[in-house]
């Protein structure tokens, strides 16, 4: 069993769920805290996997050729790209007078100077509330309530003084330097993959998620974007939907074009028995079981491998000559070229066995509770708020998520909730699904 990034892993295997259930096989998720950004890849329904992880280092950029200086850890695990950008990350000027955001952040003692609990540092929260996107009132359903004065007082004496610039400017500068940071792990997993993220539905949670995901999907030429009921407590939501699973390796070093099918094949199938074994054991029949069967390779000389998917359940010499054929395609995607004549290397089998659940864990409708509607902004109330230098400062129209429920709702607007904020800007629409989704189109 491993625990490591288990929360943002759950977030990941959420999205994929709700994904199956609107018929979305393309996501990107993005989940945003108080300290990192997370990202992740769904493609074709099924999650992006890595067999190794990285802890403790400066980020996870999630590419295979670049590290962030942590601890590199053997496990199979959800392939997570991290940056550290999140509602606590201090905005500052270094020497050179550039401005940074992160990855130093505020922490949850003090927190932002906003809180008013001594912190006397700028952070991203306080630029969102200068900027007139988090109300002083609403947040954790009234009981976290803000100061405006000192947020802003610390967005000036660290970064607007620094910059000589208007307060409101260097608050859009600190969200708009988010923004950017944040899409930065998000083009690693997509375009540093030769992914299109235009084709992609980005996933939105966390308790700054919202507040940043259209920036980052206009960025990216994302035309769709998801936010999930009780987005800041998404994650963990979605460990009732996980499912058990086991993974299974074994390393196999050879040639792949000159392999003896046989012994692969006899690896393969004990794999199967010990996955379909330890199903068992779980209380799982075999009727209710699937399992996956993968190959690491590699280009000879190369010192990481790609897993690619076995092409039939009996390895024949045709199936090893296909399987080297969609290592070269897979190979030619993520780094854009394809060594035909090049020896290719099997590494090691692997097979995936998950459990299945004779029942659905999720249910066809989600009821959000009146304790939790309690909490909603009632309709019809608007604050200002600052929608870059273009568009400037706009009456906005501030309301819960059930108010969607009536019909689309064109932006500007703010959608306000317990545990998180949603903004839209002008040229997006936002509607509610019966699975209380809020489903934003960007025009």
């Amino acid at each position: 069993m491993y625990i490591i990034e288990s929360g943002p892993a759950a977030g990941v295997t959420g999205a994929q769920t709700l994904g199956r259930r609107m018929g979305i096989d393309h996501i990107i998720t993005l989940d945003i805290g108080g300290t990192t950004a997370k990202t992740s890849l769904i493609e074709n329904g099924e999650l992006t996997r890595s067999p190794e992880y990285e802890v403790g280092g400066g980020m996870n950029v999630g590419h295979r050729l670049l590290k962030g200086g942590g601890y590199l850890l053997r496990v199979p695990s959800v392939d997570i790209a991290e940056v550290g950008a999140g509602g606590g990350s201090l905005a500052w000027v270094d020497r050179g007078g550039s401005l940074h955001v992160g990855p130093q952040s505020a922490g949850a003692s003090p927190g932002p100077a906003c809180y008013d609990l001594g912190g006397e540092d700028a952070t991203l929260t306080d630029a969102n509330v200068v900027l007139g996107y988090l109300s002083p009132n609403a947040l954790a359903g009234g009981h976290l309530r803000l100061n405006p004065d000192l947020a802003r007082q610390a967005v000036e004496q660290a970064v607007a003084r620094p910059l000589d610039v208007d307060v409101v400017d260097a608050a859009w500068a600190i969200h708009r330097l988010a923004d950017a940071t944040m899409v930065r792990a998000l083009r690693a997993v997509s375009t540093e993959r030769g992914r299109d993220p235009r084709q992609f539905t980005l996933f939105a949670f966390g308790g700054k998620g919202p507040a940043h995901a259209i920036g980052i999907a206009q960025a990216l030429q994302i035309s769709r974007v998801v936010v999930p009921p009780v987005p800041g407590l998404f994650s963990s939501l979605a460990l009732l939907f996980s499912e058990v699973e086991h993974h299974l390796s074994q390393t196999f070093f050879d040639a792949a074009e000159t392999i003896d099918p046989v012994p692969l094949q006899h690896i393969l199938d004990r794999l199967r028995q010990q996955a379909q074994t330890q199903l068992q054991s779980d209380g799982y029949t075999e009727a209710h079981t699937h399992l996956t069967a993968f190959a690491d390779m590699r280009y000879g000389g190369q010192n990481s491998e790609l897993t690619i998917p076995l092409p039939s359940a009996t390895l024949t010499p045709p199936a090893v000559a296909q399987l080297c054929e969609d290592f070269a395609r897979a190979h030619l995607q993520m780094y854009g070229y394809r060594s035909d004549g090049e020896p290719v290397q099997l590494m090691a089998l692997r097979v995936v066995a998950r459990g299945l659940a004779e029942a659905t864990r999720v249910p066809e409708h989600l009821r959000i509770s009146e304790a939790t509607l309690a909490t909603d902004t009632a309709s019809g109330t608007s604050r200002r708020a600052y929608f870059g230098p273009e568009q400037g400062w706009l009456s906005t129209p501030v309301m819960g998520r059930q108010a969607l429920a009536d019909g689309p709702v064109y932006g500007p607007l703010i959608v306000e909730e317990y545990d998180a904020t949603t903004v839209i800007p002008p040229g997006c629409v936002a509607s509610l699904d019966n699975w209380s989704n809020m489903v934003i189109e960007i025009r």
